[in-house]
């Protein structure tokens, strides 16, 4: 939830994570002992904003930018542009490991992963999870950007009317 409410304002600023992973949601320790989750490493996000977007550009990339497993298939496809759904992509591959144990994609090295997330469907999802969060974690995990959430706030609905005292901080 708190990974989602941090998304969805970072998306509300204009700013694409495009390194979303469990590795990068920390949980932080408050001084009356509570804990909060913080989404780190915005250093390779990108603004849809122009202004924004200079100033995040500090050196040119022509290589993949993320991390391979929990990339969205237009991440891994050399040319095309990337928005806010492949975050919803990549949470979409957290929340699969999170409730799994595993990784949805699962190739031998790097070509392999990429073309199975370019050209495979998931692995199925196993264990106590109900039909309709596989359902909306599927369709997180939908191969063409069209075919997922829209937006990390239609993300955020989904879950609400899957858990419906679950509610968003933003």
């Amino acid at each position: 939830k708190q990974a989602l409410d941090a998304v969805c304002e970072a998306h509300r600023l204009g700013i694409v994570h495009r390194d979303l992973k469990p590795a990068n949601l920390f949980i932080r320790q408050a001084a009356d002992g509570g804990e909060s989750l913080v989404v780190l490493d915005f250093g390779v996000a990108k603004s849809v904003n122009l202004d924004i977007e200079q100033g995040l550009q500090q050196t040119t990339v022509t290589g993949l930018i993320g991390s391979p497993a929990y990339m969205a298939p237009e991440q891994v496809t050399p040319g095309v542009s990337v928005d806010g759904r492949a975050d919803v992509w990549a949470l979409g591959c957290t929340m699969y490991a999170l409730l799994t144990g595993s990784l949805p994609f699962r190739g031998s090295d790097l070509l392999a992963l990429a073309w199975e997330i370019r050209n495979t469907a998931p692995a199925k999802m196993s264990g106590s999870v109900s039909p309709a969060l596989r359902t909306c974690v599927r369709r997180c995990l939908e191969r063409s950007p069209e075919g997922r959430f829209q937006s990390a706030q239609e993300l955020q609905a989904a879950l609400v009317a899957i858990q419906p005292g679950w509610r968003p901080t933003s």
